[in-house]
């Protein structure tokens, strides 16, 4: 578990590095279920950070472009 820990302490992002510590703490004692929602969880947050960075315009015309795509 050591190198899991020291990978997990290399991230930037606090929240993130926190649901990564309670995933850890979770494969060291078993409940495999709540480590997959604390995986998932920092998956979704990480992803939602990155897009965020690119500005509220940026998304929405992503999102806009994407929905003509689908017609």
């Amino acid at each position: 578990m050591g190198t899991l820990e020291a990978l997990v302490a290399t991230v930037s992002d606090p929240d993130a590095r926190d649901y990564l510590e309670q995933a850890l703490r979770c494969l060291q004692i078993g409940p495999l279920r709540a480590w997959g929602v604390f995986m998932r969880t920092t998956a979704i947050r990480t992803i939602h950070a990155a897009v965020m960075a690119k500005g509220s315009a940026a998304v929405s015309t992503a999102i806009y472009a994407a929905a003509e795509a689908e017609r």
